[in-house]
């Protein structure tokens, strides 16, 4: 046993009918893909001051110092994040309001990524808390109406379950970073919180630990050897570790085809299985010989010898 800092669970967070409402919506996102799920959520800043709190002066003096800054203005955080990073987010003097997050919607939802895609596609799921002005009378409505016609469906947490929200974790960092540059924070408030929102990654968005840069040799089938240069990603879905790479090979005649199967009559009862070729495709994944559960053989088809195997 070790003494640590208690956390309190709000009572209310115990009875029946708030913990049946969060196992209805755990059951409902774990149906979701998660790279379709946005988190959205509100945090206020108050700027820090810059001021020193401790200072040295003669025993039985008090320390004084002019005052640098006196201002504790609050701002508001607005941000929609996905396990590709931050999607969008603005900064508000003051508090925000129903007003301000249909404001907020209204910009999103015609946002376009650097590589083209929408940051809200069909198909997506926003979260969010069950703020009072969330559910606002007019403000619910016209706001589920606005991604409905986009495509998108909104979802709101189940009460005091704050852990379902990944802009919980932003905030801390944001947070922490306007503490490690408090004259910064200062003077260009909504400048320094851009410039934290740019630490949040993709990599860290999705828990990955990524390693230094290192050289490899990468080898396909057809005796190809290259040597490519990356970080080690550990952490991903498939409980393996990714290697990071410029440019992969793109040898597409090393894919089997229905027709190279016909030629061989072992492999003409699989053939309905092999998916056809799409030749306009791009090869952005490889899998190495080293996650063996990746690699496990369920079936086996082998012919005569120096004839193509399938497995």
């Amino acid at each position: 046993m070790t003494k640590k800092k208690i956390q309190q669970i709000p009572l209310e967070s115990q009875r029946s009918g708030n913990i049946h409402r969060r196992n209805e919506f755990l059951d409902t996102i774990s149906d979701l893909e998660p790279g379709t799920v946005h988190c959205f959520d509100e945090s206020s800043v108050v700027k820090t001051t810059c001021n020193r709190k401790y200072g040295n002066a003669p025993r039985g003096e008090p320390a004084f110092e002019i005052q640098r800054y006196a201002s504790s203005a609050t701002n508001t955080i607005n941000l929609l994040h996905s396990p590709f990073g931050v999607g969008f987010m603005n900064v508000l003097k003051g508090p925000s309001n129903g007003q301000e997050l249909l404001l907020f919607f209204q910009e999103a939802v015609n946002l376009i990524r650097a590589d083209g895609s929408a940051v809200l596609e069909r198909g997506d799921t926003v979260i969010m808390d069950n703020c009072g002005f969330h559910h606002g009378h007019f403000v619910e409505p016209i706001l589920t109406t606005l991604l409905a016609n986009c495509g998108v469906r909104l979802l709101f947490q189940p009460p005091y379950s704050p852990e379902f929200n990944t802009c919980k974790l932003c905030f801390h960092d944001i947070k922490e970073f306007l503490r490690q540059n408090q004259r910064l924070a200062e003077e260009e408030t909504a400048y320094a919180i851009y410039e934290a929102c740019q630490n949040i990654t993709q990599q860290k968005s999705m828990n990955k630990e990524v390693g230094p840069p290192e050289k490899y040799y990468l080898s396909t089938c057809s005796t190809e050897r290259e040597q490519k240069c990356g970080h080690r990603i550990t952490g991903v879905a498939a409980q393996s570790t990714l290697i990071e790479c410029d440019s992969i090979p793109k040898a597409k005649r090393e894919i089997p085809t229905r027709e190279m199967a016909r030629r061989f009559p072992h492999l003409q009862e699989i053939t309905d299985e092999i998916p056809p070729c799409d030749s306009a495709g791009g090869i952005h994944f490889l899998i190495g010989r080293d996650p063996p559960k990746l690699l496990k053989v369920r079936e086996f088809r082998n012919g005569p010898k120096g004839a193509p195997w399938a497995q």
